[in-house]
Formats: C-alpha cells, sequence, structure tokens
C-alpha cells in the first residue's frame, strides 16, 4: 500500500481507539506489565514488541497529540453509524510511553507494526509541527465522515424512491428550482428544516432565503472554510456532484441497475469539492461535467479549491495537494492534484466501461 494510504490508515485506527496510552516509570515494570499481558491474552507469540525512540517530540508530548487526536475522532464518528470496528478490535494494539528514555514501547501484531512505525516517523516532530499534523488530520477526518453521511442519505433517498435525487428540481416549466442537497435532508436528520422549505419555489425566492444560512454542517468541508471564511455565515458549500451526459445527469432517472453503473459503484465518484463555494440550495451549484474532466485545479468552476484568482488545495497528511471525492460505494479517498486527466473522466461516468484500478492512482 503506498505512503499516503498507509498513514491515513493507520490515523483512523489510531481514531478509532484502538491504542492505548499508558505511563510507566522504567522498563522493567513495562517488562513485567507485558508478561503480565501475555499471560492474560494467551497470545504473546502472536504480538510483537519494538521500542520506538523519539529524536525530536517528547514521548509525553506524541502521547498527548494522539489522545487529542483520538478525543475529536471519536467525537466525529459519534454522528456516525460505523461504530463497529472500535468494538471488536480494542486491544489490538498497546504504546507504553517511557518519559526518562523519551521512547515508546509498542506492542502489536505484527501486520499492524509497521503502520505504527510509520505513524510515530510522522509524529516525532518538534511539538508545534506534532499539533498541527494532528488538527490536519482531525480535518481530514471530519471532510471524509461527512461525505460519507452524504453518501449514506443519497442511499437512503434511492432505498425509499428506487432513484437517487435529480441534480436539481423543476417546476413545470423546467426551470430549476433547488439543489438534490435539499432533497436528502430527511435522510440527513434534517427534516424540520426540510418542512419548513416551500419546495415549490425557487431556492432565491424571497421566503426560501431565510434558509440560506442554515446550511447543515454536513455540508461544509472544515479545510474548504479555512480558505472562504464567508462560508459558514453565508451557507456556502463545496461538496458537489458531477453532473453531464455521461455523468451524473441534470435530469431523468438515475438509479443502481445496471444501465446506469455499468463500471460499479466503486468506481464511481459520487460527490467531491467544487472550486468555488455554492450556496447549499442553488440547483446549479455543481460541477459540469466538461470542467471536471480539465483535472483538479484545472477550472475555477471544475475541481479543486479556489480563493481570489489562486488555487488552494487541502494538504494530506505528506503536505500533497488535492482534494477528497467519495465513491458510490461510500469510500472517501484523497486524490493529488496531478491526478491523470484520464482517470478523472473514468471516475465521473458510470458507464463508461473503463478498466481502471482506481487504488493505482490516489498516490501519484
Amino acid at each position: 500500500m503506498k505512503k499516503i494510504l498507509i498513514v491515513l490508515c493507520c490515523a483512523m485506527l489510531l481514531a478509532f481507539g484502538l491504542f492505548e496510552i499508558r505511563f510507566v516509570e522504567t522498563a522493567e515494570e513495562n517488562q513485567s506489565r507485558e508478561r503480565e499481558f501475555a499471560q492474560e491474552t494467551g497470545d504473546s507469540e502472536t504480538r510483537v514488541v519494538q521500542v520506538y525512540t523519539l529524536k525530536n517530540a517528547k514521548a509525553a508530548s506524541v502521547a498527548e497529540a494522539i489522545n487529542n487526536y483520538q478525543k475529536a475522532k471519536q467525537k466525529i464518528l459519534s454522528q456516525s453509524q460505523d461504530d463497529t470496528t472500535l468494538l471488536q478490535l480494542e486491544e489490538e494494539f498497546i504504546i507504553v510511553a517511557e518519559e526518562k528514555t523519551n521512547s515508546l514501547v509498542i506492542e502489536a501484531k505484527p501486520r499492524y507494526l509497521e503502520e505504527i512505525l510509520k505513524m510515530l516517523d510522522d509524529l516525532d516532530r518538534e511539538q508545534t509541527e506534532t499539533q498541527r499534523y494532528v488538527d490536519k488530520m482531525i480535518r481530514q477526518t471530519t471532510c471524509e465522515t461527512r461525505m460519507k453521511q452524504i453518501v449514506t442519505a443519497l442511499f437512503g433517498y434511492h432505498q425509499k424512491y428506487d432513484c437517487f435525487p435529480e441534480a436539481f428540481t423543476t417546476d413545470k416549466d423546467g426551470k430549476p428550482l433547488q439543489s438534490w442537497r435539499v432533497a436528502i435532508l430527511p435522510f440527513l436528520g434534517e427534516k424540520e428544516l426540510y418542512e419548513k422549505i416551500r419546495k415549490e419555489e425557487p431556492w432565491n425566492s424571497e421566503y426560501n432565503r431565510q434558509f440560506h444560512a442554515r446550511c447543515p454542517r454536513l455540508f461544509q468541508c472544515p479545510d474548504a472554510i479555512i480558505v472562504h471564511p464567508e462560508m459558514a455565515a453565508k451557507g456556502l458549500t463545496t461538496y458537489a456532484l458531477i453532473v453531464g451526459e455521461t455523468a451524473y445527469p441534470e435530469g431523468g432517472r438515475f438509479s443502481l441497475d445496471r444501465e446506469h453503473f455499468l463500471d460499479g459503484t466503486a468506481n464511481t465518484w459520487a460527490i467531491t469539492e467544487r472550486a468555488a463555494p455554492a450556496c447549499w440550495m442553488d440547483p446549479k451549484g455543481n460541477i459540469p461535467q466538461e470542467e471536471a474532466e480539465k483535472g483538479i485545479g484545472g477550472s475555477p468552476s471544475g475541481i479543486g479549491i479556489y480563493h481570489d484568482g489562486f488555487a488552494l488545495y487541502h494538504e494530506s497528511t505528506h503536505d500533497q495537494q488535492g482534494v477528497h471525492a467519495s465513491f458510490f460505494s461510500g469510500d472517501v479517498k484523497f486524490f493529488a492534484r496531478n491526478l491523470a486527466k484520464d482517470v478523472i473522466k473514468a471516475v465521473i461516468t458510470p458507464r463508461g466501461g473503463e478498466a481502471i484500478f482506481i487504488y493505482q492512482y490516489d498516490d501519484p
């Protein structure tokens, strides 16, 4: 697995509460604890113990950073339904911080050890850099979790109506009224807001304007708000569908049947990040297919994050620049800005028939 996936995967494992941080006074006390643990679990032969000596950061600082990230992630995941892993894999890892030698004693099964060590390599920085890394991971995780919840809501809509919502609703004359985001509100726990909006009126009618500033937080990415501080107050979002003739259709029925999803849900983007923020109710607040095909950062109205005419991007845990995208399968991945245009064309078309394994392209 490539570097960015390894670090993100390990960070997720940290976040699920799989690490337990304990402080001991001496190595002898730690060894005694290890023997007791092995006797209790009966699987000492399946685990390995390794000491990691920190060169820059202090053991206490690294432990505190991990704990802060852990708490933040748990808070984020408390809004999600996916908490089974926490219950099943608790106690898979143990990390013991020994302050006297500024080291960490790691006890883990071999298949996880390499990932843990890579994570610690990233955290072994000066304290300010360590916290910056953790803050970045929190924002990344928040973005990913919100995208997953949006895709879950799309499928909730599909389960009820046997199709996905239209990219925007229209009046009897075909004039656009409101975004697909309004349609999935009941599946995001926002039924009260949904019922207050007048669906027969345009998104910017005198009555409906009052709801612009009530954009659900799930539609706003923390990194995008840093770039565009006005987003929260104005109800703007960067999460968008890519719409077009062979992408997500602007009108008509669109469902999970073979006719529409020849490529499969795991190979097709559902939502990604729009360069220019748009009101969450705006029916035209999506990404045109022809603009998306110009690549990440290729167009102010395409994929990416723009501000004052300059292209800005998320930074991954290794300072790569790019955006997040969620597949219809629910998987969310970070894609570097130099993702090949032919790959983008493939993943935004649900029935293009391209034989592309996307996992080969998310860490150029």
